[in-house]
């Protein structure tokens, strides 16, 4: 009987703990997701405001372009690695890095 009641207890931590873990894990990639659509907004804003090339193509400022556009990459790809289909919005469709 002891047994019994020492499992149960045992049993009802464990799915509590699951169940609060998952709603962690949801919180987590909500905010994971939001962080990639705004550094993709700045990128974005970025790329309209140099739509001349003008920094995008200069020696010193180039550098720095291209490790941004590096840093959004490695980012997009922790964020959704390849092979996995992740869930897109319509905001995400305009926002693409060339």
């Amino acid at each position: 009987m002891i047994i019994i009641a020492v499992l149960s207890v045992i049993i009802i931590f464990l799915v509590v703990t699951c169940i609060n873990m998952y709603k962690k894990l949801g919180r987590y990639e909500d905010w994971t997701f939001e962080i990639r659509k705004q550094i993709y907004k700045v990128f974005n804003t970025m790329k309209l405001l140099d739509n001349k090339q003008m920094f995008e193509k200069d020696d010193d400022v180039g550098r720095l372009w291209e490790a941004i556009k590096e840093t959004v990459n490695k980012i997009d790809d922790f964020v959704i690695p390849d092979g996995v289909d992740g869930e897109e919005d319509e905001d995400d469709k305009e926002l693409i890095i060339e």
